[in-house]
């Protein structure tokens, strides 16, 4: 067509790789805190949360309800990636809500 513009092409994006490294689960009891075992090579987690709403704090002491970090029932959220990932930790108020952990690494 006479007249007409090309756009220049877009060059190719480049999609993260993510290689799994491990995973863990863990059932809590009412009002129980627990702390994550994270890969020393992870920097991204995936947390789901089945059964109750969980709340978390990144390289914290301690997690309660007032944590910064909330995944309501039946929920996920993935964090990262993280330069410093060094601790977890989780606490739910609801009896036998089950957390699912995954750990990968950004390759």
């Amino acid at each position: 067509m006479p007249g007409a513009k090309r756009l220049p092409a877009f060059a190719r994006s480049q999609l993260p790789a993510w290689e799994y490294l491990s995973g863990e689960t863990h059932t809590f009891a009412a009002d129980e805190e627990w702390s994550a075992t994270i890969p020393s090579e992870a920097s991204i987690i995936e947390i789901r949360a089945r059964g109750g709403e969980i709340y978390f704090g990144v390289n914290a002491i301690h997690a309660s309800a007032l944590s910064p970090g909330y995944i309501p029932e039946d929920g996920a959220e993935i964090l990262g990636p993280l330069a410093t990932l060094t601790s977890l930790r989780l606490f739910t108020a609801t009896a036998s809500t089950v957390v699912h952990l995954m750990y990968f690494v950004e390759k």
